[in-house]
């Protein structure tokens, strides 16, 4: 009988397997979709959907940078939604709901979820996290042979090239990294099988026919071209550009959020360097299609400028209006080989070449993100295939020592060996990735983790001394990736930039500035030996002339920058000898001459610069106080502890106008002390900003009497603020003068309460 039982159970388990339908949509396509918009560059790409009588499977790809700081999360109420009709997610593989997850080393992790059976037939459905804001959803998942069917809009491939050669919109088309309008809008909703359009533009025309119709037009005809498009076939169609000189090609639709690999690998290893001539640029042409809200503007912003802080070079920082169908157009001023980042769009950073046209397409309905032009296949390639940039590095300590430095070096060469086989993984995954491609991406690759380990280098310098072989391994690691293929990147900031700062660490100040007589003398042998030192590192370092000349030129604008006058004279034989590329020693040139004519410049209200001897001979911190804001009894003072060598306080003292409007009704002497700031300094900085008149005063005490007053109200950051009432007492209040709304609010009570 038991027998008899289990076999019955074990027939009707075989008939139930082969009554089991199940369809496979292989890379299904959408028609919208979104991430969680933090910043974080997380995506999700729908592989594989398996449609089954007993479940349904929806295979997703979460593509992230993998770093520490960077997390996905999918919650337990994930949903399919099939009309009105929603399918809850039973389980998934390869993740945990509810809970924080990372990406692999190669910034992908392949999630498999499981929902309920959906109705038989399903042509369509959306895969919804949830209905809080942020959630991911990928909305109108369906197989790829009903996207084939679809010709408006689509965009396609030439097969023999690899390139995105044209792309046919509702109403326009892209062709040769140009709008063109139809010259007949046709029938979006029609099939497309043996069509031809006909098409202009402001430069021509292009000629097009649609079956057996021919479509006649009045206007002048500049330029045509005839336009034919095949049958479809499985996603491709033979296109033919120019009928009269163009050839007959094989296209096929792009139905991935990125290009395709190319048919055929790239050898080139060269990138274009124009020497830093100057007047060059790139025209940008691009469009924003299918934005469920409103956009009007693109920001874009020119990522090379980073590397020249105070300089006159190319600056690019603009939001170019879009047009009712979201295109634009733009030339832009380039340096060199440089990074253009529309900042709006979703890890838009596109590396251009100067001199060349490059047309820009994001879909934001299908998440669709392709470049089209003649030096576009790098940029494509990198769209398509993430980049591994730092690998995780071990625990940070608040104290490093020399011991702690020496087992981060260890750690930080697993980190480039990890990254770098990280990169050639996905080279042998795609043997027709270029080798620009595979340059870029080693650079990348290797510069993370240099860079981490210079920032620890440094923190190791506060409390010890950085082991030889820790030097070694920087002056050998970073060279290896300071090119120019680099350069187009911000990447490169972090290393140059770290490393800038390390190397001051190695000034040898203490035996040179007690030679000095004064302080003043000291200061500025102080200065000069800083100087002197980052010369011979850089003059030391085994990199070829333009590296030199770049790195050597950085940090001269911006030690300028930040002090706010010119270079010590003998610093200039430095950029002589160092700054050998003529476009960046004009550019130090010129930044020099502005500080030059800064010191030169004659004060217009001398009343406001107050001399130390006022208060000469008083040492006590309260009473130097109390003798400085003694003459403006019956007003209001409002103290201002800056330092030339504060970012933060200069930024304030720039924008300190819109707090004296802002308060011009009230009876206030605004009083500014300067912190271990030279004298030329001090009046270099008044002058810049403008920071004259007949309601300021300046002071430049002593570093003794400076200090004693930083102690008496027990300063602990800078710039300090504090206000004074009109008998000389202290309120207090957080007097933060960049916080103007408060400031208003709080003088407009005070003289209330007088009145």
């Amino acid at each position: 009988m038991k027998r008899t039982i289990l076999t019955f159970v074990l027939v009707v388990a075989a008939m139930m397997a082969m009554g089991q339908t199940k369809v496979v949509w292989e890379k299904p396509t959408t028609e919208f979709r979104s991430h969680n918009g933090t910043g974080t560059g997380l995506f999700l790409d729908v592989t594989r959907v398996e449609l089954m009588d007993m479940e349904t499977l929806v295979y997703i790809t979460v593509m992230q940078t993998p770093i520490p700081d960077y997390w996905f999360l999918f919650a337990s109420d994930i949903y399919l939604k099939v009309g009105n009709n929603r399918y809850t997610v039973l389980s998934a593989d390869g993740i945990e709901l509810n809970k924080q997850e990372r990406t692999n080393k190669d910034g992908k992790r392949d999630v498999v979820f499981h929902f309920p059976p959906l109705p038989r037939g399903t042509k369509s459905f959306d895969f919804i996290e949830g209905d809080g804001e942020g959630a991911f959803q990928i909305k109108g998942i369906k197989p790829v042979e009903e996207r084939w069917k679809q010709f408006f809009p689509s965009y396609w491939r030439n097969e023999r090239t690899g390139d995105w050669d044209i792309a046919f919109l509702e109403d326009f088309v892209i062709y040769d990294g140009q709008f063109w309008n139809y010259m007949e809008k046709p029938d979006v909703n029609k099939p497309v099988d043996n069509a031809k359009f006909t098409i202009w533009n402001e430069s021509g025309w292009l000629n097009v026919k649609i079956g057996k119709d021919e479509f006649r037009y009045d206007k002048p005809v500049i330029r045509c071209l005839d336009v034919k498009v095949g049958k479809d076939k499985q996603g491709k169609r033979i296109i033919q550009i120019d009928t009269k000189q163009g050839k007959k090609e094989v296209y096929s639709m792009i139905t991935d959020r990125f290009l395709p690999d190319y048919p055929t690998k790239d050898m080139s290893t060269e990138f274009h360097d124009n020497a830093f001539r100057q007047g060059d640029s790139v025209t940008i042409v691009g469009a924003v299609l299918h934005s469920k809200e409103k956009m009007d503007n693109v920001h874009i912003v020119s990522y090379f400028t980073d590397l020249y802080e105070g300089s006159f070079l190319s600056v690019y920082d603009e939001k170019i209006p879009l047009d009712s169908l979201g295109r634009f157009q733009v030339t832009i001023p380039v340096v060199n080989l440089q990074t253009i980042a529309l900042s709006d769009w979703d890890q838009w950073d596109v590396i251009v070449e100067p001199g060349e046209t490059y047309f820009m397409l994001w879909d934001k309905e299908t998440g669709q993100q392709l470049v089209m032009g003649k030096n576009a296949r790098l940029q494509n390639e990198l769209f398509a295939h993430h980049v591994p940039w730092r690998s995780e590095p071990p625990e940070e300590k608040d104290s490093i020592t020399a011991t702690d430095i020496v087992n981060y070096m260890d750690v930080c060469k697993a980190c480039i060996r990890t990254d770098l086989a990280a990169v050639d993984s996905v080279c042998q995954a795609n043997p027709t990735l270029s080798e620009r491609f595979r340059i870029q991406a080693e650079n990348i690759a290797r510069s993370g983790a240099v860079s981490w380990f210079i920032y620890r280098s440094m923190d190791c310098m506060k409390n010890d001394t950085l082991p030889s072989a820790a030097v070694d391994f920087i002056n050998d690691e970073l060279p290896r990736h300071l090119n120019t293929s680099l350069l187009a990147t911000d990447r490169i900031n972090y290393p140059l930039s770290y490393y800038t700062s390390l190397l001051e660490f190695f000034t040898p100040t203490k035996r040179i500035t007690n030679s000095a007589s004064s302080e003043e003398e000291a200061r500025e042998m102080f200065m000069m030996a800083q100087i002197t030192s980052f010369y011979e590192y850089i003059k030391g370092m085994k990199v070829d002339s333009f590296i030199k000349s770049l790195m050597f030129a950085r940090h001269m604008n911006n030690w300028m920058d930040e002090r706010i006058r010119p270079l010590p004279n003998a610093a200039l034989a430095y950029v002589d000898e160092l700054v050998t590329v003529p476009t960046l020693h004009e550019c130090v040139m010129q930044v020099y001459q502005k500080f030059v004519e800064l010191r030169n410049q004659q004060f217009t209200a001398t009343q406001s610069l107050r001399s130390a001897d006022e208060v000469e001979g008083i040492d006590d911190g309260e009473a130097l106080l109390a003798k400085l804001i003694e003459p403006y009894r019956g007003k209001f003072v409002y103290l201002d502890i800056w330092g030339s060598w504060c970012g933060p306080c200069k930024a304030a003292l720039k924008e300190s106008h819109e707090l004296k409007d802002a308060l011009k009704d009230h009876d206030i002497v605004y009083l500014y002390l300067a912190n271990e700031t030279s004298d030329e300094e001090w009046k270099n900085v008044i002058k810049a900003y403008n920071l004259t008149g007949d309601n300021i005063v300046h002071y430049n005490l002593p570093a003794e009497q400076q200090r004693a007053i930083e102690e008496f109200l027990q300063v602990g950051g800078f710039p300090y603020y504090k206000i004074f009432d009109k008998e000389g007492k202290l309120y207090d209040i957080n007097a933060d003068a960049r916080n103007v709304g408060a400031m208003k609010i709080f003088f407009n009570k005070v003289d209330k309460k007088e009145k």
